[in-house]
């Protein structure tokens, strides 16, 4: 996905520092300090089990700024989305999971089996 990325950036890669953490590890946040903006394109669902994803999102608050945005894009479980209810989230358990979290989503949308949100930290409300 780095090297898609890379070539997508083009020029603009230069400013992009690219790590690569396995977040299914305790320690996958260590040493990575704080962020304006964390962004996650189709990977919740690689936690295996839905069940692990308000955890998730609550060590991505903990690297954020005061004031920073977490964009989360993943497939969902229903009509329209995805068939297995025990590896992909409703909609609703989605934005559940986010408001659980600490979050306050923002803003959001639906496209091609995959729902994209945009959350704050909840105390910024």
């Amino acid at each position: 996905m780095h090297a898609l990325a890379r070539k997508r950036l083009g020029e603009f890669a230069r400013g992009v520092t690219f790590i690569e953490r396995d977040f299914t590890t305790a320690d996958w946040r260590d040493g990575l300090g704080m962020f304006d903006a964390v962004i996650s394109i189709q990977a919740v669902h690689e936690l295996r089990h839905k069940r692990y994803a308000t955890t998730l999102h609550r060590q991505v608050l903990e690297l954020l700024h005061p004031e920073g945005l977490y964009m989360m894009c993943d497939h969902y479980y229903g009509e329209g989305g995805m068939g297995n209810d025990q590896l992909y989230m409703s909609l609703t358990e989605q934005q559940e999971s986010l408001n659980s979290a600490g979050y306050y989503v923002t803003g959001g949308f639906i496209k091609a089996g995959r729902a994209f949100y945009a959350a704050v930290p909840a105390r910024l409300q």
